[in-house]
């Protein structure tokens, strides 16, 4: 049941963090890499696309060799399709885009400052969610442990001095429980007083 409980208050608190990670996204709060990024794609784009309206395919291919030892993490290569927002040239001679070469370190480095706050997020939930968790299954831990000590026998369990809990209806609980079981050992003493009178009277 812990683990239930710790699993229901992780998640929720996880799903926040999308979820606001998502807002973020939504209002365009862009790391300042990312920002600085599709800023140069932009230009590079529109560049690429005068010289494309102007000269042709071939001629922006060879404004690209000249430009391009001055951009070393991009590429340009054929679009797949000429119908995107990125492409660059008409669909008769065949269309180019700019694409980002950039390694997997880099790609990191700019999803970081999003990454980070998650990761944090997640950790101080799951810290959160263990323990809320052991303070909500503690009471129910008692009163079960309460329980099966009472069939076995045991009826002197008492466990409102156990449960150590501010919840007026857990302590009332515990008083409860404390009671119905002072309530058996009552009449379970009670019963064999009577049957030892009982076996003193027919010894007589």
């Amino acid at each position: 049941m812990i683990f239930r409980v710790f699993a229901f208050i992780w998640l929720a608190n996880l799903l926040t963090l999308l979820l606001f990670l998502a807002l973020i996204n939504l209002v365009d709060l862009s790391p300042p890499e990312d920002v600085q990024i599709r800023a140069e794609i932009g230009v590079l784009e529109q560049q690429l696309s005068d010289v494309y309206s102007r000269a042709g395919k071939e001629a922006t291919l060879a404004f690209w060799q000249q430009i391009a030892p001055s951009f070393p993490s991009y590429g340009l290569e054929p679009a797949a399709e000429c119908s995107g927002k990125a492409s660059i040239g008409a669909p008769d001679q065949g269309c180019l885009q700019v694409i980002r070469k950039g390694s997997l370190a880099e790609r990191l480095l700019i999803v970081q400052p999003a990454a980070l706050p998650l990761l944090i997020g997640a950790l101080v939930s799951a810290i959160m969610a263990i323990f809320l968790s052991r303070c909500l299954t503690r009471p129910i831990r008692d009163v079960s442990q309460g329980l099966k000590a009472i069939a076995a026998g045991h009826l002197d369990t008492r466990i409102l001095g156990k449960l150590k809990t501010s919840n007026p209806e857990l302590h009332d609980l515990g008083k409860d429980f404390d009671f119905a079981a002072e309530r058996l050992q009552s009449l379970a003493e009670g019963r064999l007083a009577r049957g030892a009178d009982g076996g003193r009277y027919l010894a007589a």
